[in-house]
Parts: C-alpha cells; sequence; structure tokens
C-alpha cells in the first residue's frame, strides 16, 4: 500500500512540474511573438474585414500626422493555395529592407533567395503542414489575376491563423498587382509623444 502511495503521489508531482513547464514555455513563446509581430506603440485599422482600406492619398496624411517616428503598412488578403483547403493569409508588409525576416519571429534558419529568382515569401507553420511547402523551395501565388513564382526563404509562428499565413513585401506584392492600398498601419511613436496625442491628430 505504501508503495502505490509513494508512486501516485510521484505521479501526481510529475505531472504538476510537466504542466508548470508547458505554461512557461508556452508564455514565454507568446511573449517573444507578440514582441516581433506587435512591435509598434499604435495600431490603425481601415474598417473590419480585408473590404477597407487606406488608399494612397490616406496613407500619405497618417505618414504626415505630427509624432510619428515610423509608419509601416500592411495589405491583407485571402488567397486560395489549394482548393481543397481553406484559404489562407495573405500579409503584404513593408519590411526592413537590409534584413526583412528580422520583423519576422523565424522558426530555424532564414534562406536569401537566390539572385535573378523569385521574391521571397515566408510562410507559417500551417503552411508547412498543410500544404508541404519547404524553406528554399518555390511557392506559387495567385495574385493579380496570374500566377507568380516566389521563393520560400523561411518558416515563421504565428498564433493568430490556424489555417497558415503567408508574407511578403508590399512593394513586391503592389508591383505584380498594381494595389497599393493598405488595411493597417504601425506607427511607432517619437520620443514624448503619447498615444492620447496621437489619437488627437
Amino acid at each position: 500500500q505504501a508503495s502505490v502511495s509513494l508512486a501516485t503521489i510521484v505521479a501526481s508531482v510529475s505531472l504538476m512540474v510537466s504542466m508548470a513547464i508547458m505554461v512557461a514555455s508556452f508564455r514565454h513563446s507568446l511573449d517573444d511573438w507578440l514582441g516581433a509581430v506587435l512591435p509598434a506603440d499604435v495600431y490603425v485599422r481601415a474598417g473590419a474585414g480585408d473590404s477597407a482600406y487606406f488608399g494612397i492619398d490616406e496613407q500619405r496624411t497618417l505618414a504626415a500626422l505630427p509624432g510619428i517616428a515610423r509608419i509601416d503598412f500592411l495589405r491583407v488578403q485571402n488567397v486560395l493555395l489549394d482548393p481543397q483547403a481553406p484559404r489562407v493569409a495573405l500579409l503584404a508588409r513593408d519590411l526592413p529592407a537590409n534584413e526583412p525576416a528580422r520583423a519576422l519571429p523565424l522558426i530555424g534558419a532564414a534562406y536569401a533567395p537566390p539572385a535573378g529568382g523569385p521574391p521571397p515569401v515566408w510562410v507559417s507553420e500551417p503552411v508547412v503542414d498543410l500544404h508541404r511547402v519547404k524553406p528554399g523551395g518555390t511557392l506559387t501565388l495567385p495574385l493579380g489575376g496570374r500566377r507568380h513564382d516566389f521563393f520560400v526563404a523561411g518558416v515563421w509562428r504565428d498564433y493568430a491563423r490556424q489555417h497558415g499565413a503567408l508574407v511578403i513585401e508590399r512593394a513586391t506584392y503592389a508591383r505584380l498587382t498594381g494595389d497599393g492600398t493598405a488595411n493597417d498601419a504601425a506607427v511607432v511613436l517619437a520620443p514624448g509623444v503619447s498615444v492620447a496625442q496621437f489619437r488627437t491628430a
């Protein structure tokens, strides 16, 4: 009886420790992910869904507001990679010119696109699992009524979209589609400027 009781206690303690480690690990991963995908001070959305957008003039107006150190725009739409699978979110983002992957919570290594090859795309984990995409390979996307090849430059972690997401550079998206609109803006405020002051502006 003592052996059975001791085994039960050991199993219970082991389960408690395992759960604590798992929760702490997830919280750490989620915190890192939030810091990578939401680093700005303020986020501005044109409206609900991906049908509302900021036009070119509205983007210029936003960028010219006082108190802004940097503003990056995002265009979101859903694309169909496989008729048998749900649509995947395509995020066309303003990314750092010198190192685009620095703005994404990458899993594993980043791959440099070959010179003269297709533009880069970064895929989330569900895209790898559902569509059998491999880093360093090629992925074809339907954009602007045509199909375009992209170089898979890396895999990133995304907790927000269970069916997968793709990230490409917004300049590439605009060049291939002729669409220069944006759904969202990420604003980094200048030192000393409060969120309330920017909201009023």
